[in-house]
């Protein structure tokens, strides 16, 4: 807050405590020596912590030049914008009504100002029309961020004004009387999460001998029905010289019950979950 032109100004900032998190602000002293008051108002810095937005660090710099003295204080920004690095980032944003257009600022001004050129990049271009008034599609409100780290966190294209009058249908009487600008707006890129692509599931297996192989080759595959082993866990598979035949030592979910192994007394069809991936597994037929 501030008093000047014989008039009380605020910067009035709305933000959602949920997504960003205020962590330091002050308002800009303007008494460099020799160059004392130079802003009518004086920015104010706020600096964000934002955790999901690529940029997690974040210093905003609202700004409202005076119309006749518009040339001056653009140029002064560069010097706040050095005052603000202080704080160790480069995460800067500059934004507000610039009056960066028409008689208040012509494109050779414009070019004579510090933060014209890298690392300066103005996002709002020239041709957007950020007044109300019928009378003209002066550019007066502009977004301008500090560094190429800056700019490539901000999504493509997205910096715009936004017509509200065409929004919501208003007559050009009430699109007045709410405000004679649009408001500027820009995104930032989120952060997308990683998500890591599962592997795709696949049976245990281990070399077998040809006795083996053979012996596995009576197994056969059923899905018709699931009873009551529909929780088992397969546990081993072993070729067993005594009984000259492959066993799978099987276990239920709860582990209340061992199976040495298959036999004619289990179910015809029944399910079994191994470590990393699912079956639907018919009886042994074995010779």
């Amino acid at each position: 807050m501030f008093e000047r032109l014989n008039k009380l100004y605020y910067y009035c900032l709305c933000f959602r405590e949920e997504m960003i998190k205020l962590t330091a602000q002050y308002q800009y002293e303007d008494n460099q020596v020799g160059d004392e008051d130079a802003f009518a108002r004086e920015p104010f810095i706020l600096r964000f912590c934002c955790p999901s937005t690529v940029v997690k660090d974040l210093v905003l710099i609202p700004v409202h030049t005076k119309p006749e003295d518009s040339v001056k204080e653009l140029d002064e920004l560069y010097d706040v914008v050095n005052a603000v690095r202080q704080w160790k980032t480069n995460n800067i944003m500059i934004l507000g009504d610039f009056n960066a257009d028409g008689r208040y600022l012509s494109k050779k001004k414009k070019e004579s100002i510090r933060i014209s050129s890298d690392p300066f990049y103005w996002l709002i271009d020239d041709d957007v029309d950020t007044t109300t008034s019928n009378y003209n599609d002066n550019t007066y409100d502009r977004i301008v961020v500090y560094g190429e780290e800056m700019l490539g966190a901000i999504v493509p294209d997205s910096a715009k004004s936004f017509n509200f009058q065409v929004e919501f249908g208003l007559t050009d009487e009430n699109a007045g009387n709410i405000s004679d600008h649009y408001p500027v707006e820009v995104e930032l890129e989120t952060v997308q999460k990683a998500v890591k692509p599962k592997k795709k599931a696949l049976p245990r297996t281990r070399k077998r001998s040809p006795k083996e192989k053979a012996q596995r080759k009576s197994l056969f595959i059923s899905t018709n029905r699931i009873r009551k082993y529909d929780q088992a866990i397969k546990i081993q598979d072993f070729w067993s010289k005594k009984e000259k035949r492959t066993i799978t030592c099987i276990q239920d979910a709860n582990k209340k019950a061992t199976l040495s192994h298959f036999n004619q007394s289990l179910p015809n069809s029944w399910f079994i979950r191994s470590s990393c991936s699912l079956y639907f597994c018919g009886k042994l037929n074995v010779e």
